[in-house]
């Protein structure tokens, strides 16, 4: 993940980004609270909403470095066993800079009928 953005033509994925756009292979960004719990994207358990391919005895996918991401403990409580869908909110207000595109996210939510933590956020 270091020094690599969001591919806006491949949403989900990320790509190279210039010199200190995310600079995660320091010291301080690991020690930082940003960083503080490792989130199983796809929960450790099947709840029955995510694709039972992740949790093949044979490859634990869930269990694999692809699945598992970095959040400050506050968000990490938060998010714990929701849907993909309201993980997906959350983590585009982490990622997001915009105020006007919060407000967005915070309506899509509504929409959606997800509720999400405002002291998270």
């Amino acid at each position: 993940s270091h020094d690599t953005i969001a591919d806006q033509d491949n949403p989900g994925l990320m790509k190279l980004g210039k010199n200190n756009s995310s600079p995660f292979l320091n010291l301080r960004s690991w020690v930082s609270d940003d960083f503080k719990d490792i989130e199983h994207i796809a929960p450790q358990e099947p709840d029955g909403s995510w694709d039972e391919r992740l949790y093949d005895l044979n490859t634990k996918l869930y269990g694999s470095v692809g699945n598992l991401t970095l959040l400050p403990s506050a968000l990490n409580i938060s998010v714990s066993n929701k849907s993909w869908k309201a993980k997906l909110l959350y983590y585009q207000h982490i990622g997001n800079k915009e105020p006007q595109k919060n407000q967005e996210l915070e309506a899509k939510a509504e929409r959606e009928g997800i509720n999400l933590n405002s002291s998270t956020i």
